[in-house]
């Protein structure tokens, strides 16, 4: 895996496997991620609503009922970025996710998502490829946002 980063043949990594992704780089060749985040409450809905669907003990529950019990994702973005999936979160752990997200992602709003794609294509300084087929294709993509 580290070949790869060190090889200099590659630019970036598209990955959902924010700390499978985070092993690859190294002090000398850093990462850094790009995340298109939606709405916490948003997201939170629309997960009562998957699971309400494919699970017989939430299809009951309203959606205040699911949000206090065991099947609701509590601080699911802390709890990703500092891989504690399981434990109680604590002060420590919201310290490190938001260092996280403010040291090594570029983050844009799920609800704007052309200006995110130009953003990123800023950044990652591909405004000489063709940016408006980039965004077009992505926007028209089946990628499911979560």
């Amino acid at each position: 895996k580290e070949g790869l980063i060190n090889s200099g043949l590659v630019d970036f990594v598209v990955t959902t496997l924010f700390h499978d992704g985070s092993g690859l780089f190294t002090d000398e060749h850093n990462g850094r991620a790009i995340a298109l985040l939606r709405n916490p409450v948003e997201r939170s809905i629309a997960m009562y609503e998957r699971v309400k669907e494919q699970d017989d003990d939430v299809k009951e529950m309203s959606l205040l009922e699911y949000a206090k019990s065991s099947f609701f994702e509590d601080n699911w973005m802390c709890r990703y970025l500092t891989n504690n999936m399981s434990d109680k979160v604590t002060d420590t752990h919201v310290e490190m996710a938001t260092q996280i997200l403010r040291n090594k992602v570029l983050i844009g709003l799920a609800d704007q998502p052309v200006k995110f794609m130009e953003n990123v294509a800023r950044y990652l300084d591909l405004e000489s490829m063709q940016e408006e087929l980039c965004v077009s294709n992505y926007l028209r993509s089946d990628t499911e946002m979560h």
